[in-house]
């Protein structure tokens, strides 16, 4: 499923936590007059992140060529001329896709349906007494982009309220409300994320990428290569003990 407007700031921070950062590449290819495909050598590629060019000119997606981000296979509408390393396209790429990211964090989300916010009270002056900031006890929001209504927060009577009449810190579950809403209760609709575990389960994989790597000792001099396997799984662990829980099933043993 491809990856959501809002959820690019979580993508972003998870890629963080899984040491997944986009690198920037620059591949060269000789044109042959008759050769219109060519495989970019990292992928999956950071959609729209590319720039081709045919000796020296900027080519257009999808007048002069397409390219499949997955794969990283660049085909020509025209085959490039003959020349040398006259083919050139800068571009990033990662281990995990956006949408790739996404579909892992989908599986640690939980859906929020009129969650009664925490108000926290704020004395202004002398007894006078305002109500600004609610908390929600999740973390780690979806957020509303594009028009997509993803982040709701509504009054005592189930009405929406704008998201101009409110500040939301979609990372700790803060909304701040500049006008004084006198203590009235708020509820929230959302989707919050568990990123920890999501990026236990990336370590995870990148350990499976690992698994075939070894210790090789030759004259003297020893490449210790399986510490990557190790890494992995020790960030696997660690961000496993982060986690919150999803599901547990208490059985109580003396009733048997």
């Amino acid at each position: 499923m491809p990856a959501r407007a809002g959820m690019a700031n979580l993508i972003t921070r998870l890629r963080r936590m899984v040491d997944d950062a986009l690198i920037t590449y620059v591949d060269k290819a000789d044109g042959t007059g008759s050769g219109s495909v060519f495989w970019l050598q990292n992928h999956p590629v950071s959609p729209d992140s590319e720039i081709v060019t045919v000796n020296g000119t900027v080519q257009n997606d999808p007048a002069d060529y397409s390219l499949n981000d997955a794969d990283g296979r660049l085909s020509f509408v025209t085959a490039p001329p003959v020349g040398v390393n006259n083919v050139e396209v800068q571009y990033q790429a990662s281990d995990f896709s956006d949408d790739e990211h996404a579909d892992l964090l989908d599986l640690y989300r939980v859906d929020i349906i009129d969650e009664l916010l925490e108000e926290r009270p704020e004395r202004v002056a002398g007894s006078i007494t305002e109500w600004h900031d609610y908390y929600s006890q999740f973390e780690n929001f979806e957020e509303t982009d594009g028009g997509s209504a993803i982040f709701i927060v509504k009054d005592v009577t189930g009405s929406v309220i704008g998201s101009a009449d409110y500040t939301p810190n979609y990372i700790n579950g803060h909304i701040n409300f500049p006008t004084d809403t006198e203590g009235s209760n708020r509820y929230l609709d959302a989707r919050s994320y568990d990123l920890a575990h999501a990026a236990a389960d990336i370590w995870k994989q990148k350990a499976a990428l690992t698994s075939a790597y070894y210790r090789y000792r030759a004259d003297g001099h020893q490449l210790d290569r399986q510490q990557w396997f190790e890494h992995c799984m020790e960030m696997n662990m660690t961000y496993l003990k982060q986690a919150k829980p999803m599901h547990v099933d208490l059985v109580r043993d003396d009733l048997k």
